[in-house]
């Protein structure tokens, strides 16, 4: 298919830019299309037009003017994605046996591999989550399986393909302080540091690092709406009104917005999670709460879209073998969240609505939209009721041991 239409004509900007004048320069304001996210996927993006040029378009012309053979430039910027799909199976296959045994290696590898929203996001959609949720599921393996500094390497790259990496930064940091000590947290910290510093050469090296800030630095400013589509609280909440301001002040007060509430309740859902890894430190607690802690964010937050969840799976699928109730979870949510992209793909919506559609709400699918927002909002209360049950123990133990000291 030709993928998820404005976003694909906008990766083929970039590509064309990062082809013809370089990495460093797709960030100029004058450019037509500069991004608004962090830089790595422009490296396998400008791979991808280096071949496109070489094999079916010499000259390889601006993709907003001439599409002669486009089909095959978006055939290779779904690469990407496809190849970083293959990577999180053969992590689970080689991470699975250690916790859960063999049987359960295969089990997981499939359940990814034919999970809908996973292909749907990055076979048919043509989007990228699956790059930034490789980087993010090996940050939580480094953590968890006793290769911090490989973990810190991995969330830097994570943090640089796209900002949602950037939930994960304070509860990998206290923790690997927590089970690690501060002499491994400090090494591994130097160790994203080179990291980046080898990502962000080339906008050092011309000085377009300024550039490229000023559009990666202001996430909050590109879509300052309730929810960009994601069927999440916001959007259960507002009936499908998804395109409200999340600025706007629910209770009349000037200082208490949309975004800060949806921040609040957030922040909540993190010191959950923090409670809960910072007395246990098991293999399987650690890749549920991780999975829950950026469930919370797609869930809580403002300003999220339809296919944010994707790295919640991967994540998941490393702790579901030992909890049934996991495996329900992931399996259910493997196909709200394929409806929920479907729901505002505009190819889909076209055929399901031919008359009235809109991406982004409106009275077209207005109600299929706003069941699947129930449906997700009813199975995420569900998880977070089993995640508060299971650290309540650690609340008392915490609190009794404060009374005796």
């Amino acid at each position: 298919t030709t993928g998820y239409w404005g976003d694909i004509e906008i990766y083929m900007a970039w590509t064309w830019q990062a082809t013809h004048s370089g990495i460093h320069s797709v960030y100029a304001p004058s450019f037509v299309a500069p991004p608004n996210t962090t830089p790595l996927l422009l490296y396998p993006f400008r791979l991808a037009g280096e071949v496109f040029r070489a094999l079916w378009s010499p000259s390889f012309p601006p993709p907003w003017l001439d599409r002669t053979n486009q089909g095959y430039l978006r055939f290779l910027l779904r690469l990407p994605a496809l190849a970083s799909t293959g990577l999180i199976a053969a992590a689970a296959y080689k991470l699975v046996p250690k916790h859960w045994g063999k049987r359960w290696a295969l089990i997981a590898v499939a359940a990814y591999l034919f999970n809908p929203a996973v292909v749907f996001e990055s076979a048919y959609y043509g989007q990228t989550g699956a790059v930034h949720s490789l980087f993010m599921l090996l940050a939580v393996a480094g953590l968890t399986e006793g290769y911090p500094g490989w973990g810190w390497v991995a969330l830097a790259l994570g943090m640089l393909t796209k900002p949602q990496a950037d939930v994960f930064l304070p509860l990998m940091a206290i923790l690997t302080w927590r089970r690690y000590g501060p002499a491994r947290l400090t090494r591994a910290l130097l160790a994203a540091l080179a990291c980046a510093l080898v990502v962000l050469a080339p906008f050092i090296t011309y000085g377009t690092l300024g550039e490229m800030w000023a559009r990666v630095s202001r996430p909050e400013s590109y879509h300052p709406m309730l929810s960009a589509t994601a069927h999440n609280f916001w959007w259960f909440a507002s009936l499908g009104q998804g395109r409200l301001s999340d600025l706007a002040h629910p209770l009349g007060l000037p200082l208490l917005n949309y975004r800060l509430i949806g921040l609040g309740l957030f922040g909540l859902a993190y010191l959950l999670v923090l409670l809960r890894t910072w007395k246990d430190s098991a293999a399987a607690v650690t890749y549920e709460s991780f999975a829950f802690l950026f469930l919370s964010f797609f869930m809580l937050a403002t300003q999220i879209h339809e296919n944010h969840l994707i790295p919640m799976f991967s994540l998941l699928l490393l702790a579901m073998p030992g909890d049934r109730r996991l495996r329900w979870l992931y399996a259910a949510f493997a196909v709200t969240a394929t409806l929920n992209m479907a729901l505002h793909y505009p190819q889909i919506i076209r055929v399901l609505a031919p008359t009235g559609a809109d991406v982004w709400g409106g009275p077209a699918l207005a109600l299929p939209r706003w069941l699947n927002a129930a449906a997700q909002v009813g199975l995420y209360a569900w998880w977070a009721t089993g995640y508060v049950r299971s650290t309540y123990p650690l609340l008392l133990t915490t609190f009794s041991s404060g009374r005796r000291t």
